[in-house]
């Protein structure tokens, strides 16, 4: 199973879920919150994933993209993949992918 209370939950959903997504973002042990701001950022240092919350985002497609992105830069931690050459500031990774409305 997986640890639920890692994943910061919104009030009120704009679009609907996609089970298959949350499932993989849930299982995958990442720490995640939501602010109700335009950035989306992995913190290497915090080791957490900072996403905006659903609202901004068009549509599902847009927010699991983006919350899927950050998780690749997750799995590049020194604690899992440890991958060389990868981000490791937190200023290149909120330039990563700015959100465009």
């Amino acid at each position: 199973m997986f640890n639920q209370t890692l994943l910061e939950t919104e009030p009120s959903d704009p679009f609907q879920a996609n089970s298959v997504a949350e499932n993989l973002l849930l299982s995958s042990g990442a720490r995640m919150i939501h602010r109700p701001d335009d950035e989306a950022f992995y913190h290497p240092i915090r080791d957490l994933i900072q996403l905006p919350t659903k609202a901004p985002f068009h549509d599902e497609g847009g927010y699991y993209a983006t919350a899927l992105h950050e998780l690749t830069h997750w799995t590049g931690h020194h604690t899992r993949l440890q991958r060389e050459g990868g981000r490791q500031s937190v200023r290149s990774t909120r330039q990563d992918m700015p959100l465009r409305s």
